[in-house]
């Protein structure tokens, strides 16, 4: 009898660890939850939500939002809107993408009198914009954004 009662608690207790194990090895490396914090990508995601980012296996692609590490080390939310190669400049508030005007769907606000000198996005590499350009500091003011330093693309919210 002590000895049946051993083995149920040690496959019981064997379940439990399998389980953890896959839950932890899910949260490490597949997917992730995370808080978004600004009114950069207002509409779409509002400062307080939680996205769910899928980690593995990302190509960036135009428009996906994702999550990455910034040149100061903080957990950002912005839209891909640049790509490894391209050209990209800034005339009269209008994204110019290798010469042609980018779709503003996802675009909230603009500054109309906003510049910027057109650059090549580096292999590697992606530019990317919060949605509510007035108020996102994005790769406008820190530049293109290596694809090491995304963490994943956005999959779900959680308002």
């Amino acid at each position: 009898m002590i000895m049946q009662t051993i083995r149920k608690n040690a496959k019981f207790l064997i379940s439990i660890t399998i389980l953890l194990l896959v839950v932890i090895s899910v949260r490490l490396f597949v997917l992730e939850d995370v808080y978004v914090s600004g009114i950069s990508m207002l509409p779409a995601y509002r400062s307080g939500e939680t996205v769910l980012i899928r980690k593995l296996l990302y190509t960036p692609q135009r428009g996906d939002v994702v999550v990455f590490d910034s040149p100061s080390q903080t957990r950002l939310v912005k839209r891909i809107i640049g790509l490894p190669g391209e050209e990209i400049e800034i005339i009269n508030g209008i994204i110019y993408i290798d010469g042609a005007a980018v779709d503003k769907k996802h675009q909230t606000t603009t500054d109309k009198n906003e510049m910027m000198s057109k650059i090549t996005i580096p292999e590697n590499c992606v530019f990317l914009m919060g949605d509510n350009r007035s108020f996102s500091s994005d790769s406008r003011n820190f530049g293109p954004i290596s694809t090491k330093s995304v963490i994943g693309v956005v999959i779900a919210n959680f308002g």
